[in-house]
């Protein structure tokens, strides 16, 4: 299995989805208190850095980890060349 794991912490640009990606795990602690806006804010941001529309969503299998109200702020995503249906633990 291969498995790609990018920081945003460490980048600002477009991060470019590998070709052989087929499920994109999404990871994100936040200080901030739990608030819609704010995960809105977090899914948004992760799909302008990578480039993800509507149409291309169709293409990958999409696995969301964000939790609220952490001692630290982390972002991060995974790409894996096989369909992850299990959940992914920290």
């Amino acid at each position: 299995m291969n498995i790609t794991r990018i920081s945003l912490k460490h980048t600002t640009e477009n991060i470019q989805i590998p070709d052989w990606a087929k499920t994109i795990v999404i990871h994100a602690d936040t200080t901030a208190p739990y608030s819609e806006k704010k995960l809105q804010q977090i899914y948004w941001l992760f799909f302008k850095t990578l480039g993800i529309t509507d149409e291309s969503r169709t293409k990958y299998t999409l696995r969301f980890h964000v939790r609220f109200a952490r001692p630290d702020c982390d972002y991060y995503v995974e790409f894996a060349d096989m369909i992850i249906n299990d959940r992914v633990r920290f």
